[in-house]
């Protein structure tokens, strides 16, 4: 894979307490770094959230699988709630800015800002150009095609929180678009991994237009099928670059998938 915006994590020691915080400048390039453990109980499970970096106008996260963005149950924990507290110094409800989403049971960095000026300028990016959102998908079976671009027309389900490729001209549909390469392959070509990179930001874009291909990603419930090995889906936001709202700085971060093993994934890289 390719290295300019490798984020390595060096010295960063594991937090394990509320709260506690550990801030090393080997941990992210351009600004100070916090990693806060927070044990949620969800769903019955136990699961970490991980402040990758904070600072006065961002906050950089790694969402869990299965935990979702931000819930409208009161009882259902989500990454916003979850950061607002941490954010709570006793003087009224901290700012949180929701700069752009990831789906429940996908995992993967996401950025937030703490300030409305912040929040201005990063949702600026996400809508531009500047804000790069990769992603690592294991796939079953092998595309023939090893790289690619997808275009298709996605028509949102609210009913059944689903979306399906329509026609061009559908009412409601909307454009979607997303560049793919494969970058392993298993042996018997049973499973693969791509890095994928979108385009556009539509419902469930990734999971639709990989299964239309005949290459859904392997754990998806919903677009999916039963080859598959089950368990949580394996599509994970690994990287993320955009530009640090105060001063102009380029931030880059990037995560092993907790489904990937650290061989295949040092391995995809050297490739």
């Amino acid at each position: 894979m390719k290295k300019p915006w490798r984020f390595r994590r060096k010295r960063a020691r594991k937090v394990k307490h509320q709260g506690e915080k550990n801030r090393s400048k080997d941990f992210c390039r351009g600004t100070d770094a916090a990693e806060v453990f927070f044990n949620i109980n969800f769903c019955g499970g136990n699961m970490e959230l991980t402040i990758l970096a904070e600072d006065p106008d961002i906050l950089v996260v790694v969402k869990p699988a299965g935990i979702p963005t931000q819930s409208g149950r009161i009882s259902e924990p989500d990454c916003v709630s979850i950061l607002k507290k941490h954010l709570a110094d006793g003087r009224g409800e901290p700012y949180l800015g929701l700069v752009h989403r990831l789906d429940q049971p996908v995992e993967g960095i996401m950025v937030f800002a703490k300030n409305k000026k912040a929040a201005a300028a990063l949702c600026r990016e996400a809508a531009g150009t500047e804000m790069e959102k990769r992603y690592l998908a294991r796939l079953c079976g092998v595309p023939e095609q090893r790289e690619g671009t997808l275009t298709s027309w996605l028509c949102r389900d609210a009913r059944t929180n689903s979306s399906a490729s329509v026609p061009e001209g559908t009412a409601g549909a909307k454009k979607a678009v997303l560049s793919y390469r494969v970058v392993s392959a298993e042996e018997g070509g049973l499973f693969s991994l791509a890095e994928i990179k979108l385009q556009s930001g539509r419902h469930h874009q990734i999971r639709v237009q990989m299964a239309e291909t005949g290459h859904p990603i392997d754990g998806d419930r919903k677009y999916g099928r039963p080859d598959g090995t089950g368990g949580v889906l394996k599509l994970c936001a690994y990287h993320l670059h955009f530009i640090h709202p105060s001063g102009g700085r380029e931030m880059d971060f990037q995560i092993r998938p907790s489904w990937l093993a650290e061989d295949v994934y040092n391995g995809a890289e050297e490739g």
